[in-house]
């Protein structure tokens, strides 16, 4: 029962929609009637034409003018007299080149005691004494059994080498010169110095050149001579 009376109501509803619909449209095609229908009443259905009539064009003559030429008298430019300027030559100043004073020493003082040394002259004695104090120098360093003090203590030896040689290049004349060379061939050897062999070479053939020595006493007269 309540399914039927759903269903009469939803019919119900549509036909009264429907019915509204039609009025709808029935008033709408009478407003666009009545629309044309007072259009055609006010307006009239004749049309005027914008422009009636067609303008009516005059013609005005237009004046010629003719020119006439004029004569115009222009002045002929008066020459003037222009000064022109010589620019004169102005000298360019030159520098001139700073003097840079070096910086000098002051004089020394002479000292007090100045008189205490004196410069002796280089005699075959003082060379002596040099050979023999320098040879004393790797004893104050001295020799052991580690590695380093004993590189050190023949490295030292450098210093009598050079006081020997330099005491054979001034006085090679002289007594204390052969001591000299036999010194000098041990301290070779004693650096380690490659020229060591060819110095004893040489001083063993000097000596049998000059008879100091034969083969039979060779080894007895290089004892002797070696320090």
């Amino acid at each position: 029962m309540a399914d039927t009376s759903r269903n009469t109501n939803k019919i119900a509803l549509l036909a009264l929609n429907l019915f509204i619909a039609a009025i709808c449209i029935a008033g709408c095609l009478l407003s666009i009637l009545l629309y044309k229908t007072q259009r055609n009443t006010i307006f009239g259905n004749t049309t005027t034409p914008i422009y009636a009539f067609r303008p009516t064009r005059t013609w005005t003559p237009i004046p010629t003018v003719t020119l006439t030429p004029t004569l115009a008298r222009t002045p002929r430019p008066v020459s003037t007299a222009t000064v022109t300027l010589t620019p004169t030559q102005t000298d360019t100043p030159t520098q001139t080149p700073t003097i840079t004073v070096l910086p000098s020493l002051t004089p020394a003082k002479p000292l007090v005691y100045s008189d205490a040394y004196k410069l002796l002259p280089w005699s075959p004695a003082s060379a002596d004494y040099m050979v023999q104090l320098m040879q004393g120098y790797p004893v104050t360093i001295g020799s052991s059994t580690s590695s380093t003090s004993s590189q050190a203590y023949f490295q030292a030896f450098e210093l009598p080498i050079f006081a020997l040689k330099e005491s054979l290049l001034r006085f090679s004349d002289v007594s204390q010169a052969d001591p000299w060379e036999w010194t000098l061939a041990f301290d070779l050897a004693l650096a380690g110095s490659p020229q060591a062999g060819e110095k004893y070479a040489d001083l063993i053939a000097g000596g049998l050149k000059r008879d100091q020595t034969d083969i039979s006493q060779l080894y007895a007269w290089f004892q002797l001579k070696e320090p």
